[in-house]
């Protein structure tokens, strides 16, 4: 692939989630053993290195990538701005903070509860309008920011 068309692809992946938006914490290299790239789908050969990079996202799996895919990844990860999704709009802290809250239907607190870090997570899934827009109020008055930009997306993707 040319460059150009996978920095397209790897900021496509960034967009839809598959890649994460956040940085790394820590990179370490081995040679490969025929590993698949997370970034471009391509097999690394036996005698490429392999690049493994753990992410901010404490649930996800280290990345395997080519070197010239974690460069593109890490240049396209500081330059694309995507809206926050219900994945990543909620942080742990976020969440804790909405689930001891008084007042918090049992179905919004369950919906949290089992929200997980990846696409199509039981969160997402069992979202219903309803438990968006009384989470989204409880965010608003809290000043959760980031949880309610995900929430208000969310709401016009239900509607």
């Amino acid at each position: 692939m040319d460059q150009e068309s996978l920095r397209l692809f790897i900021r496509r992946e960034i967009q839809n989630g598959r890649l994460p938006h956040d940085g790394t914490t820590r990179v370490w290299s081995s040679p490969s053993d025929g590993e698949t790239c997370d970034a471009c789908d391509a097999t690394l050969a036996k005698d490429q290195l392999l690049l493994e990079a753990v992410t901010l996202d404490l649930g996800r799996r280290p990345l395997h990538l080519h070197v010239r895919c974690l460069q593109i990844l890490d240049n396209e990860r500081r330059t694309t701005v995507i809206e926050p999704t219900i994945s990543s709009g909620f942080s742990y802290k976020d969440r804790a903070k909405l689930i001891d809250q008084e007042g918090l239907s049992s179905v919004a607190r369950e919906a949290l509860e089992f929200q997980g870090g990846e696409r199509g997570s039981h969160f997402e899934a069992t979202l219903t309008q309803q438990v968006a827009e009384e989470l989204l109020a409880k965010c608003t008055e809290l000043g959760l920011g980031v949880a309610a930009i995900a929430l208000r997306a969310e709401l016009k993707r239900l509607k």
